[in-house]
Parts: structure tokens; C-alpha cells; sequence
């Protein structure tokens, strides 16, 4: 899966909330995110119970 951070211009063109969230840019045929329905284009706004804003964020959440 590859994911995006969502710039203000992007958020602008795609018309998603200002300031929140990642865009999931492209998913693997056949890999569990596939398998799960994950699809290029959807807007993870958080993970379990946090809010994240960025690949960084969301990075640091799963090392844990």
C-alpha cells in the first residue's frame, strides 16, 4: 500500500476536510490491504484510536 500525505491542494482538487488525514495512493493486487478492500483513493483519517495527519504519524503508530 502507498500512501500520500494530503497537502492543502490536494484536499482543494479532491474536496476532503482541510488539515486531516492520508490518501491511499495505490494498493497491491492480492496483498492483505487488498484482501481487507482497501482501494486507491480512500482517506485513512485514523488509526485505531488516534487521529493522524500525516505517513509519519502513521509510521510511528504501527513501530509501536
Amino acid at each position: 500500500m502507498q500512501l500520500q500525505d494530503l497537502t492543502q491542494e490536494l484536499t482543494d482538487a479532491l474536496g476532503y476536510a482541510r488539515g486531516r488525514g492520508v490518501l491511499i495512493t495505490a494498493v497491491e493486487p492480492d496483498s492483505p490491504a487488498d484482501e481487507a478492500g482497501i482501494e486507491r483513493g480512500l482517506v485513512i483519517y485514523r488509526l485505531g484510536k488516534y487521529d493522524v495527519n500525516s505517513i509519519k504519524q502513521i509510521e510511528s503508530l504501527l513501530s509501536v
